[in-house]
């Protein structure tokens, strides 16, 4: 009887512990502001004043991601950011973007990732450099030199002891084209965060990361299939022959190919038939 009660109140003081970790009020206070700051920065009518709100939306999201409970508060009302946690809960992503007046994008976000070794949470500003980054299929890079995306996805996979979070994205680009990719994140011995590595195996070649260019007039499907246990997508094709290499006018074809992680590598599967692909 002593033993059922005390295993009660345990249960209890677990409960009570979740409850308050969920209900802080410092994270929802600043998700009421933050929200008003979502809605100034869709409303701004400036470049200048849309980097001006973003700065003070940085800044808030910071320090709210540093506080208790923040990792499972859900952020419902801050519609325009993206919020993803990994199945092991050990990753949450938040991304956003900002439309300029010249028809580009810039995009923002941070990395809460809990540390096993330091039994805590990390936070990683992610600093957007994709102007300045040649060649991104073939690029290593950090949460400091970011390929900025929305990302929408996150596959963990793991082969041996190297453990890789598989990123989805989505990436406006431009007036003319958008992009899709398939990114990986890791964490090294010092819990510092990586993305790209050379595991996605096309055409004989490996690349750090996929990234798919296409007409903004197009949708693109790419997303994981839980019962292939694939990454399936559309394959592109440019509406006529003489628009090779120019992704304006590149669009899904009606075929379909996927990737399937096998052996620590994301290798590409050409060709899969319709019905398995939708």
């Amino acid at each position: 009887m002593y033993k059922s009660f005390c295993f009660l109140i345990l249960i209890l003081f677990c409960s009570f512990r979740l409850t308050a970790q969920e209900t802080n009020p410092e994270v929802s206070g600043n998700e009421h502001v933050l929200q008003g700051l979502f809605l100034k920065l869709h409303q701004a009518a400036t470049d200048e004043g849309k980097d001006s709100i973003n700065g003070n939306i940085l800044k808030l999201m910071n320090q709210t991601l540093l506080k208790s409970g923040s990792f499972s508060w859900p952020f419902d009302s801050l519609k325009t950011m993206g919020k993803l946690t990994s199945s092991d809960n050990q990753v949450r992503l938040y991304t956003w973007n900002i439309p300029f007046s010249d028809n580009t994008y810039k995009y923002f976000g941070f990395i809460q990732y809990f540390s096993s070794r330091q039994k805590k949470y990390l936070i990683y500003p992610l600093i957007d450099k994709s102007a300045e980054i040649t060649n991104p299929e073939y690029a290593p890079l950090t949460n400091n030199r970011w390929f900025g995306s929305l990302y929408y996805e996150i596959i963990p996979v793991k082969y041996k002891s190297d453990r890789y979070y598989t990123l989805l994205a989505l990436d406006y680009n431009n007036l003319f084209t958008s992009k899709k990719i398939v990114d990986v994140l890791y964490f090294d011995k010092s819990d510092f965060p990586h993305f790209g590595a050379a595991i996605f195996q096309v055409n004989n070649q490996l690349k750090d990361r996929i990234i798919f260019e296409f007409s903004a007039r197009a949708i693109m499907t790419l997303h994981f299939d839980n019962d292939l246990k694939m990454i399936t997508f559309d394959h592109l094709s440019p509406a006529e022959s003489k628009y090779t290499g120019n992704y304006e006018y590149y669009g899904p074809d009606f075929s379909y190919d996927g990737l399937k992680f096998k052996k620590g590598r994301w290798s590409l599967v050409p060709d899969i038939p319709v019905r398995n692909a939708k």
